[in-house]
């Protein structure tokens, strides 16, 4: 391409990006009269053509590329990690796994959905290994320089949209009456989850010097245990952010921090660090409750209210719908709030420039609190 005055642009088609399937090209600028572009673009072709670099041999399986996957210490939560593993050993190894990487195709993909499939298993759960298998072909790619065709993908069937009803405010209120009976952390972790929107593991993570003077809570850390081990990981989607409190939530964190450093100076004869957890479950609050125990916890406050069907998730969805449709506002706003990757308004680069999301979100805070206050009132 001529861009005048002697300087050239000359481009070459270099296949498919083995990660995303989108066309590439390689491009190249330069200054000199039209036989050196020819020369230069013959060059990029060269180049473009010449074998690449692969640190695998042609004969590595897709069983080698998984274990790579794991082994090079992939970023995926214990939770994840631990289903992606089961999955591997019980559909994957002695089956597609064993075939070469590179000769995996669209035949072989469809012969394991139908597999499982015939063995029950859900959509979800297909997805689940779908997931495992072009997450290892991406970071092949990414890694090892190793070349696959991404046509040959064969996804299986998306899961059907799941449907779920609001909580309204009558279950809510039980559900908050009865864990006043509970563990004593639950009608601040109701509370909260109600007041952030924020995941199970996001709250298990919480600890006491989140909490700014001004009433701005830092959700910087998701929790989980692997192995009996704690492991302490960034949010989901790598989106760590800090939102607005109200108020009242405010004041019962606060409360709540007073409460755990008098117990605290009672049995350790000093002021309680600040970096301790939230929701511990021993003395030092150095280690937080197990998110499968909360989980087993709200289960059982469930079936002592005789509600069924109601997961810890459901405040979560609770806050989003409440934001949406008692108080009209938009999904990108809502969508920060709540820590999601794809949530903008047109682009990444405008969300940086907008000053006025603050205020928005301390009014999102304010406006949900009005909705929770007006279900615990009757509580009450």
């Amino acid at each position: 391409m001529n861009l005048g005055q002697g300087r050239w642009m000359v481009r070459v088609a270099a296949g498919r990006d083995p990660r995303t399937g989108r066309p590439t090209q390689r491009a190249r600028r330069l200054t000199g009269t039209r036989a050196d572009a020819e020369a230069a673009l013959a060059e990029l072709r060269t180049q473009v053509k010449a074998p690449r670099r692969t640190t695998l041999s042609a004969e590595v399986t897709l069983n080698d590329l998984i274990e790579r996957y794991f082994e090079r210490g992939s970023r995926l939560s214990p939770g994840t990690r631990r289903t992606y593993e089961s999955l591997w050993r019980r559909w994957i190894t002695n089956g597609i796994g064993q075939r070469r990487a590179a000769d995996v195709d669209a035949y072989d993909y469809t012969e394991l959905w139908q597999r499982m499939s015939g063995a029950g298993l859900t959509k979800s759960t297909m997805n689940s290994a779908y997931s495992l298998i072009k997450g290892t072909y991406r970071a092949a790619a990414k890694f090892d320089e190793f070349e696959y065709n991404s046509a040959r993908f064969e996804a299986p069937e998306r899961p059907d949209p799941y449907l779920r009803e609001h909580l309204e405010d009558h279950t809510l209120r039980t559900i908050i009456t009865t864990a006043a009976d509970a563990e004593p952390h639950w009608p601040l972790l109701i509370r909260l989850a109600l007041a952030t929107g924020a995941r199970r593991g996001e709250l298990d993570a919480l600890r006491w010097n989140a909490l700014s003077d001004d009433d701005l809570l830092a959700i910087r850390n998701s929790v989980d245990f692997d192995k009996r081990q704690m492991v302490l990981s960034r949010t989901k989607n790598d989106q760590p952010r800090t939102i607005a409190l109200d108020a009242e939530s405010a004041r019962r964190l606060r409360a709540a921090l007073q409460e755990a450093n008098a117990a605290y100076v009672a049995e350790f004869n000093t002021a309680m660090p600040m970096d301790t957890f939230v929701f511990a479950n021993d003395p030092t609050g150095l280690r937080p409750v197990r998110p499968d125990a909360l989980s087993k916890q709200w289960r059982a406050i469930c079936d002592a209210a005789t509600i069924e069907g109601v997961e810890f998730r459901e405040m979560r969805n609770w806050h989003a719908t409440t934001l949406d449709i008692d108080f009209d506002y938009s999904v990108e706003s809502i969508g920060r709030r709540l820590g999601h990757s794809q949530a903008r308004s047109a682009t990444r680069i405008t969300q940086r420039y907008i000053t006025t999301a603050r205020e928005r979100d301390k009014r999102m805070a304010a406006d949900i609190a009005t909705r929770i206050d007006g279900i615990e009132l009757v509580t009450g």
